[in-house]
Order: structure tokens, then C-alpha cells, then sequence
């Protein structure tokens, strides 16, 4: 078995400076002769940054998309601009509406798309309701995450219109991947809203699997607060991983803690960063 995970999208530039970057997150999971791409960021950057460092997004087996935000879904409309249809693989409650509140007002932090008019691509669309989900024999989306922590609570600015209605977002559309390799189970993560220790948590009691390997993506401490980033460095210190490559919406204070307590795994995941296993 074979795994090459390039991120091709992130906030922040790596060493390779004819990489661009913009606020988002995007991966491309070369597994065997199978072919994945886990999100999109914001813009055309996907198609751009695959494209310099020698990709061809023509023969992706599927696209899977953690969650309904514009720099996590938003550069899909390039992809299929470029590529033609696709099959995409979503969480069920991936269509509602998404809002961020702030100073009195909701701004929308969704895509442009609703089910008709992405189907109107031509793509295929796999609603997923499974708490897991095999793409492959040893590649899987993990949703429907347990909320067990006491101290990963949901964030008081992001909404979903449910019904017309707003409604705190709990984010149950939310999807993370898992690879089972000879060396442990990869986990990459979007943006980990439910709380990256109850996505964790919920994968490792649902696969069975405790030797983790490596952790990649967001974890959304961005605002969190010290007890928050304690608590969650000590799970994944127990979790003893190889390698913890944290980006995105993790933030410069939770990523400077994580990489002095934990400096021979950690490192900053950014845009052409490449983990492999050969």
C-alpha cells in the first residue's frame, strides 16, 4: 500500500513560493491507483496550485467535502469548471444554509450551490448518512461525530437556517477522512467544529483502531481558550502520533503550544506540504 497526501491549498505558504495561498483547505490523497480530493478552499487555487506541481485533477475517483463553507466547498465550481462533472460525496445536512453572526448581522459563509443546481452540473451526488463510510478497502469518511467533551462547545457566531429559521450550528455536516496504513490510521481533518477530540474519539471507537499515525487539518482552536488548547493537547498527546501537521483554522497560539510540546511530530502543514507512505 501507497499514501501520498499533498495539501494544496492552505493559509499559509510552505517552501514551494509558486505555490499560492488563501484562506482554506484542501488535500489530495493519492491511495494506490485511487484518487481523492478532501475539500476545495475558496477559490481556483486548487485547480491552480494541483496544477504546478504536475496533478491531474481529470481523474479524481471522488471529491469529498467536510463541511458547507466557502473555503472549504467555494473552489468546487472551478474544479467542475475545469473537469467537468464529478462525484462528490457529502454529509446529508451539507445544503442548509450556513451564517456567521457578528456585530448584530448574519453574513452567509455557505457556497453558491443548492442540491438542483449542483446537480444541474452533471455531477453525482452521494449523500452520506453512515456514521462510516468505505470509499475503498482502506480509505473511509467518518461523520455524526459524538459530542462527549465538556469543553468543545459549539461556537456561539456560526448559524444554519433550518426551516426558515436560525439555529446555533452544531455542524452535522460536518466530515473527516480516515486511511488505515501499515504504519497507524491517518485522520484529516476539516475544520473539526464538533471539537477535534469528539471527531478523534469518534473515529478510534467506531474503527476500533488506536494506533494513529498521523493528525492533518484544521482543529479550529483559532479562538479557543487556554484550558480548551490543554485539554486537547493532552488527548492527542495520549494518542502518541507520528507525525501532527496542524493548519488552517488551528491558529498561531494553539500551533506554537502544540509545536513546543510535541516537537518531534509536530509540524505546520502548509500549502505543498507532502506526507507519504511507501
Amino acid at each position: 500500500m501507497t499514501v501520498k497526501i499533498t495539501t494544496l491549498v492552505e493559509d499559509n505558504q510552505g517552501e514551494n513560493k509558486d505555490l499560492e495561498s488563501v484562506h482554506g483547505l484542501s488535500f489530495l490523497i493519492e491511495e494506490d491507483d485511487n484518487k481523492y480530493l478532501f475539500d476545495l478552499a475558496q477559490n481556483d487555487l486548487t485547480v491552480k496550485n494541483a496544477e504546478k506541481l504536475g496533478h491531474d485533477l481529470s481523474q479524481l475517483d471522488k471529491v469529498i467535502i467536510s463541511h458547507n463553507h466557502y473555503d472549504h466547498a467555494g473552489g468546487l465550481k472551478d474544479l467542475i469548471a475545469n473537469f467537468g462533472p464529478q462525484n462528490i460525496i457529502i454529509q446529508q445536512e451539507f445544503f442548509k444554509e450556513k451564517y456567521f453572526f457578528n456585530k448584530g448581522s448574519y453574513k452567509n459563509r455557505g457556497t453558491e450551490y443548492s442540491y438542483d443546481s449542483l446537480l444541474k452540473t452533471g455531477s453525482n451526488i452521494e449523500k452520506i448518512s453512515s456514521d462510516i463510510n468505505y470509499l475503498s478497502e482502506n480509505v473511509f469518511t467518518a461523520a455524526n461525530f459524538e459530542r462527549k467533551t465538556d469543553f468543545e462547545k459549539p461556537n456561539k457566531h456560526f448559524y444554519v437556517k433550518d426551516k426558515g429559521q436560525m439555529r446555533l450550528d452544531y455542524f452535522k455536516d460536518e466530515i473527516a477522512l480516515g486511511i488505515k496504513s501499515p504504519e497507524g490510521l491517518i485522520i484529516l481533518l476539516g475544520c473539526s467544529h464538533p471539537g477535534v477530540v469528539n471527531i478523534i474519539a469518534s473515529i478510534i471507537k467506531r474503527t476500533g483502531i488506536d494506533n494513529i499515525h498521523c493528525i492533518l487539518g484544521g482543529t479550529h482552536l483559532v479562538k479557543a481558550g487556554n484550558e480548551r488548547i490543554e485539554k486537547t493537547l493532552k488527548y492527542i498527546k495520549s494518542l502518541d502520533p507520528d507525525c501532527l501537521g496542524l493548519s488552517h483554522c488551528t491558529g498561531q497560539k494553539a500551533e506554537e503550544i502544540f509545536e513546543k510540546e510535541m516537537p518531534q511530530v509536530f509540524f505546520h502543514n502548509h500549502t505543498g506540504s507532502v506526507v507519504e507512505i511507501a
